[in-house]
């Protein structure tokens, strides 16, 4: 068998050696070219047998301290830059965080900072303050500068482009799936049937989905939530947001916000739909809370209206009945309305209007169980048929309903 330190290694060891001035670097080296992994005594006992000179041995294998071989020199360089390129992405986000206490804080007491008071608080002259400004909008923070005030934008204000959004469809048949309240960084989030029933709608050919705001869990949004988030921060949540909603070929997600999603714009400026929507280019973001899309087909389109109605009810179909009766009126009707925020579910008909209360993806939290309710978790199917004017002649709804999960919950057995 042929011994692993031949003349030609040893021979070659020397010549990395006297190259390096530093132990670590060498023996890397070494272990790249003779594909094993090379130790520190393993090429003490080698070199010992040689007529190597062991001081400089000594000093090579003992030696501490950076490297002044080219490639080892370009590393330094280079973890160098890195360190510094984080430590001012850092910075910067330490600055759009104080931008962002300085505009809540006044924004709570309806005084908007001026331009000028925002320059001495950061020292930065004009230029650089604006140029501040712009770069605070792309990492998505919602600004508006108006009379030389700068502040926080309005939530009406805050949609992308239109507020109808066409999807070109050429058939009379169509099917799509409708998600809500999916509350991404929440304790309870069930991010296990979402998956399920993503999967379940994919494999029945379904390529677009609606998701009906609360995307997000937010922060303090209620009484108490604070206790029930596994997520923190608006970053975090949209990170998580965008991790477990599934990416398959073709699919694409049509989204509005909620008002869980709402309470970052109020709070921080920074808008939940923008912000996933910048790093997923399967998810189009419609706008906050109200929106309509537009679904062309082969013989006509399909209007359809998307709400996140927040408001007291006596009845499960209430709050949408009277979103219809206040904000429809009969020259702006849409063929169909899909509600999110409710964690209900529900088909009805209202004014020719096909009504779906959409469930959500959230277990039973401390809210639910203050409120006396169960909220229904799952996702809907709708297959709707069209007659040769475009007219919906026929409309399937299917609840795909998954059971509460209720494993964790604590329960206290008494033996009589």
């Amino acid at each position: 068998m042929e011994k692993f330190w031949s003349e030609d290694r040893i021979r070659l060891s020397k010549e990395i050696l006297t190259k390096h001035s530093c132990s670590s670097c060498a023996l890397k080296e070494m272990s790249g070219i003779f594909g094993k992994t090379i130790t520190y005594d393993s090429l003490r006992n080698a070199l010992r047998r040689e007529d190597f000179d062991q001081r400089r041995l000594t000093d090579l294998l003992l030696s501490e301290g950076q490297c002044s071989c080219q490639s080892c020199l370009l590393d330094a360089v280079e973890k160098t830059e890195i360190h510094e390129q984080t430590k001012e992405k850092d910075s910067k986000i330490e600055q759009f965080e104080q931008l962002s206490k300085i505009l809540a804080r006044r924004h709570r007491d309806k005084k908007p900072i001026t331009f000028g008071e925002l320059c001495d608080k950061f020292d930065l002259s004009p230029k650089r303050m604006k140029e501040f400004l712009l770069s605070a909008k792309d990492f998505g923070y919602k600004l508006s500068i108006d009379n030389e005030t700068v502040s926080f934008s309005s939530i009406d204000s805050n949609q992308v482009g239109n507020s109808e959004i066409c999807i070109p469809i050429e058939q009379e048949h169509i099917s799509f799936g409708v998600i809500s309240d999916t509350h991404f960084g929440a304790t309870a989030s069930r991010h296990d049937v979402l998956k399920d029933f993503i999967d379940y709608t994919y494999s029945r050919g379904i390529r677009n989905i609606i998701h009906t705001g609360d995307i997000t869990a937010g922060i303090g949004v209620y009484q108490g939530q604070v206790a029930e988030l596994s997520i923190w921060g608006c970053d975090a949540q949209c990170e998580n947001a965008k991790e477990n909603l599934p990416q398959l070929p073709g699919l694409t997600y049509y989204a509005i916000t909620g008002n869980h999603d709402v309470d970052f714009i109020k709070k921080a400026g920074v808008d939940v739909g923008q912000k996933i929507a910048k790093d997923r280019p399967d998810f189009v973001y419609l706008g906050a809370l109200n929106k309509r899309l537009i679904i062309n087909t082969s013989v006509g389109k399909i209007d359809i209206g998307l709400a996140h109605i927040k408001s007291s009810a006596h009845a499960r179909s209430w709050p949408l009945e009277k979103h219809i009766q206040r904000t429809i009126t009969k020259f702006d009707q849409p063929d169909m309305v899909f509600c999110g925020h409710r964690h209900v579910n529900g088909y009805f008909e209202v004014q020719g209007i096909h009504c779906f209360m959409v469930p959500c993806f959230e277990d039973a939290n401390l809210f639910v169980h203050y409120n006396d309710f169960s909220p229904s978790i799952g996702g809907i199917i709708v297959d709707v048929y069209l007659d040769e004017r475009g007219r919906i002649v026929r409309c399937v709804p299917e609840f795909k309903l998954y059971p509460i999960n209720s494993a964790g919950e604590k329960r206290t057995t008494v033996l009589f």
